[in-house]
């Protein structure tokens, strides 16, 4: 069992990482932050999550790592909140109008 500690605070089990991630740059409230993972998406997931389609970006996150619906979840969560600090004026809605009617 692989187990890292480069930058968590904490021993990680990497069989525990979502989606098989190898490398961890820190962990907050659970939600791991893979380090370049998000430079390997298909573009068409920023596309999809600024234009508020998750259920496609997130089956597209699923697809192209190969991880956990929670997983894919976790890092849809990241993604978004780097896009909300990255390139605000991109999305077409407000973060409170955000995901409204999706109910899962």
């Amino acid at each position: 069992m692989s187990v890292l500690r480069d930058f968590c605070s904490a021993a990680v089990d990497l069989d525990r990482l979502p989606c098989g991630l190898d490398r961890c740059a820190g962990h907050s409230r659970g939600l791991y932050y893979a380090v370049g993972f998000m430079d390997q998406l298909p573009e068409s997931v920023d596309q999809d999550i600024l234009e508020n389609r998750i259920i496609l970006a997130i089956k597209t996150i699923r697809e192209a790592s190969g991880c956990t619906l929670h997983g894919a979840i976790d890092l849809f969560a990241q993604r978004y909140e780097e896009l909300r600090r990255d390139r605000p004026a991109d999305f077409q809605i407000s973060r409170e109008e955000y995901g409204r009617g999706l109910y899962s």
